[in-house]
């Protein structure tokens, strides 16, 4: 939308007129002239708290384009066989009709987890494995699309 002519010809709406964006200092130079000192917990959740209550709706739009997933899954490997799980492929992996098939380059474990009662959102999963979060490791999301509610 280019707004300029529509300032400059006076019919922008009104709220949009008299918008002024709010400011938000959170630096160094502010938490040292801060009663905070030397305590930056303390200063980050007083940033937070005066925000949240200046602008509560912030926090909605921030949570939401966080996308943060609510649902959990793990897998008890007590009963898998590791070596039955190394894979070139996802072909043996019971998926979606009109969800393709990816091949790898090399074996790779192969772990398939139903998304049935997730919503169609493509998440960024956090794997964990004994404890420790796999940071490095490569996985694919296989969807058709949009689940319906059929």
């Amino acid at each position: 939308v280019k707004m300029l002519p529509k300032y400059e010809d006076n019919t922008i709406p009104e709220i949009l007129r008299r918008y002024r964006p709010s400011s938000f200092v959170y630096s160094i130079d502010d938490f040292n002239g801060s009663i905070y000192v030397p305590n930056t917990m303390n200063y980050k959740v007083q940033k937070l708290h005066k925000t949240i209550y200046e602008n509560p709706w912030a926090l909605a739009v921030y949570l939401d384009l966080l996308n943060l997933p609510t649902d959990k899954f793990y897998l008890d490997m007590e009963k898998i066989e590791l070596n039955h799980r190394v894979r070139t492929d996802t072909t043996l992996e019971e998926t979606d009709s009109g969800v393709p098939d990816v091949y790898f380059d090399e074996d790779h474990y192969v772990f398939a987890m139903n998304r049935h009662l997730v919503d169609s959102k493509n998440y960024g999963f956090r794997i964990f494995i004994d404890g420790y979060f796999q940071y490095e490791e490569i996985y694919h999301v296989l969807s058709a699309g949009p689940l319906s509610n059929d």
